[in-house]
């Protein structure tokens, strides 16, 4: 008795037929019987049932469960029983791993970010984009910056995984603060110990305000976050002192300060390939000798201003899905 077609046998025998060839040709070419051919193409290929048990998740079921898996308000065992599955919880875990774009990871712990603080944010957005250019020149950006190791990179899963190495203790690190402007940039600062308001305004008076009155006097703006040791009594007494114009700044808001920028171009000359260093000194100097270097990159691409700064951080603003200040006004421009 003849074997029976497999579905390759089919799919050629319809292909065939398909492109105009006789049942007569087709049975000749596969070697099948004219009978057979014939029924090939009556029956269309259908799938053969998979033997063994009923999967005991059916599509309709797991549909539901990503679904109601992506909004992150369920662990395995509440969707068991709020979807009323009859698996355990380790098979909906199971589901979910063979889903590319489902990642399970921890709840990031980070500070609230309220509605009064975004209407904070987009107030001083739609104040410094209305702000004449030369005004925006005069700010001085300035922020404290620790280690950064730079260690992401394209794992080869054929080999094995880079490691780095960690000291018992912790080993030791390096803090340094800087400052630059769309006039240059100022000395790096390397801060030692824990910083509070006494350390801070001998930062301000070493480093800053040499920088600035060099550059524009009396007449410059200077930006800080609003760390305590930037804000408290101490400081602030110091730059009234001093006549220094503090630009207000909202609160948690790291992602509108462009110096941020400078500081992961420094990091990828201060750590490249995820290199380490074996002792603070050969970090320092590490630290110290690209800083040059990287100031000339900034300051020397074509005409460059803190105006371009903040166009180039204002694309990225957006509050609830909604286009980005920048975007909407720099009609008006």
């Amino acid at each position: 008795m003849p074997a029976w077609l497999n579905d390759q046998e089919r799919g050629c025998i319809q292909g065939l037929r398909e492109g105009g060839i006789s049942i007569r040709a087709i049975s000749r070419k596969v070697k099948r019987s004219r009978e057979a051919v014939e029924r090939a193409l009556a029956t269309p290929c259908r799938e053969r049932r998979r033997p063994g048990l009923k999967p005991i998740i059916s599509e309709r079921l797991a549909r539901l469960l990503l679904l109601k898996a992506t909004s992150g308000d369920y662990t395995d065992a509440q969707l068991k029983i709020e979807c009323k599955c009859q698996c355990s919880a380790r098979t909906i875990r199971r589901l979910f791993f063979g889903v590319d774009w489902l990642v399970y990871t921890k709840i990031e712990n980070t500070l609230a970010f309220t509605a009064k603080h975004k209407s904070h944010r987009l107030d001083w957005a739609k104040i410094m984009v209305i702000t004449p250019q030369k005004e925006r020149e005069k700010i001085i950006f300035s922020d404290e910056d620790g280690p950064n190791g730079m260690r992401n990179y394209w794992y080869d899963v054929r080999r094995p995984v880079r490691t780095t190495v960690r000291r018992q203790n912790g080993g030791g690190s390096v803090m340094i603060w800087g400052a630059f402007s769309a006039k240059g940039k100022s000395k790096l600062a390397l801060l030692v110990g824990r910083q509070a308001s006494e350390q801070y305004i001998y930062t301000v008076s070493e480093f800053l305000l040499p920088f600035a009155h060099l550059n524009y006097g009396v007449d410059f703006v200077y930006q800080q976050d609003n760390a305590s040791i930037h804000t408290s009594k101490e400081t602030m007494e110091i730059f009234k002192e001093q006549e220094v114009s503090v630009l207000d700044w909202p609160a948690r808001s790291l992602d509108l300060d462009p110096i941020e920028n400078l500081w992961e171009l420094l990091a990828r000359k201060v750590y490249p390939n995820g290199r380490q260093y074996a002792t603070v000194a050969k970090l320092t100097d590490a630290i110290l000798a690209p800083w040059n270097w990287v100031t000339v990159t900034i300051s020397d691409c074509g005409e460059m201003r803190s105006v371009d700064i903040f166009r180039r951080e204002f694309a990225r603003f957006h509050i609830n899905g909604k286009p980005s200040v920048f975007q909407t006004l720099q009609h008006h421009l």
